[in-house]
């Protein structure tokens, strides 16, 4: 294969892959009871008790850890959101 082939065939396979990954779906995980009520409690600047739940929410991606100046808080994630929603319409159904 020519080598100015070879190049344009691996760009477009760089763009493919760019793009499968923006198109792979973002779904929300599934929350157990536990989880929905530890994320409906969560206050307004409140940090997630205890720490071993706070750190399993973040890597679930639905919760972060947010700092401001002198103040730690958790907070949700888009994709927390999204579990929320998605858990509170599955319960109504």
């Amino acid at each position: 294969m020519p080598e100015s082939l070879a190049v344009a065939v691996s760009d477009m396979e760089d763009k493919a892959n760019r793009l499968k990954a923006l198109l792979e779906p973002d779904d929300p995980p599934l929350l157990d009871g536990r989880d929905i009520a530890i994320l409906k409690d969560l206050k307004p600047y409140g940090v997630v008790k205890p720490a071993e739940e706070s750190q399993r929410l973040r890597e679930l991606g639905v919760l972060e850890r947010r700092y401001y100046i002198d103040q730690v808080f958790d907070a949700l994630t888009d994709k927390g959101e999204k579990a929320l929603e998605f858990a509170s319409h599955v319960k109504r159904v």
